[in-house]
């Protein structure tokens, strides 16, 4: 693969793990702040308890996503990137 499209994909590439970082920061925050709002009904805090597991899913895949990525980074660097 040429150098210009690995440079293409190695941006790309680092744009989506900034992505990724954020949104595990902010789904990681979101879950804080659900432990603090459980409420005296029972409903409300199955409620709770399904958003946290979502979020928990959520965090999970975007771990999984990120590893890929760099991954990919280190690939890029050891020059066996497209290969």
């Amino acid at each position: 693969m040429d150098k210009k499209r690995v440079e293409k994909f190695k941006k790309l590439l680092l744009a989506r793990r900034q992505e990724l970082q954020r949104s595990i920061a902010q789904t990681t925050e979101e879950g804080r702040a659900m432990q603090q709002s459980y409420g005296p009904d029972e409903g409300d805090r199955a409620n709770s308890s399904l958003d946290k597991e979502l979020l928990f899913h959520q965090t999970t895949h975007s771990r999984g996503l990120l590893g890929a990525i760099d991954a990919a980074l280190a690939r890029i660097a050891d020059g066996t990137f497209g290969q």
